[in-house]
């Protein structure tokens, strides 16, 4: 609802499936089951969000990666969603994020701020017919998520065709795009 001052207000509650929400391209997969409740408050200029969205049995799949075994548990307070649980689990492996993401919205356009802990432990990231790439160590994320700046100390075990694996460390890991 609209009133006539402009002030929004709407309650929204969604059970949904990952795959027909989030169609990227014949090269990404998503899946999983979201569910939240939501308000939405304020007006079209500087909507507040509040409440909380969870994903269970997720995954995301593309042709040389594979992220297995999602669970997410989040609250969104004032339009910022805090991570409470965010972990894959795959055998002795694991990611684990931790951190908040801050929605926003300046002229109509959408922004996301984000501070993310993502710690890596024995994971598979990528794991394709010739390349392996395992992760070790923990790695903050950090900025708009259409520029997110890591850093932190990460250490990757890889393996190309039939070469013998390889261990590199790499510290303060700064990737800007």
């Amino acid at each position: 609802n609209v009133n006539e001052r402009g002030q929004l207000h709407a309650d929204l509650t969604a059970s949904v499936k990952l795959n027909t929400l989030f169609v990227f391209s014949d090269d990404y997969a998503l899946q999983g089951n979201m569910s939240s409740k939501m308000t939405l408050d304020g007006t079209l200029q500087d909507p507040l969000l509040n409440g909380r969205i969870n994903i269970q049995n997720g995954a995301v799949e593309t042709s040389s990666m594979s992220i297995k075994n999602i669970t997410i548990d989040s609250i969104i307070r004032n339009s910022k969603i805090t991570i409470q649980k965010a972990i894959a689990q795959d055998k002795n492996s694991y990611i684990d994020i931790k951190g908040s993401a801050d929605f926003g919205i300046s002229n109509y356009i959408p922004r996301v701020l984000c501070d993310w802990t993502v710690k890596f432990s024995n994971y598979d990231l990528i794991n394709s017919d010739n390349l392996l790439c395992n992760c070790d160590g923990e790695i903050r994320a950090t900025g708009p998520i259409t520029h997110l700046t890591l850093s932190g100390p990460l250490k990757l075990k890889g393996q190309y065709d039939t070469t013998n694996a390889t261990t590199t460390s790499y510290k303060d890991i700064r990737i800007i795009r």
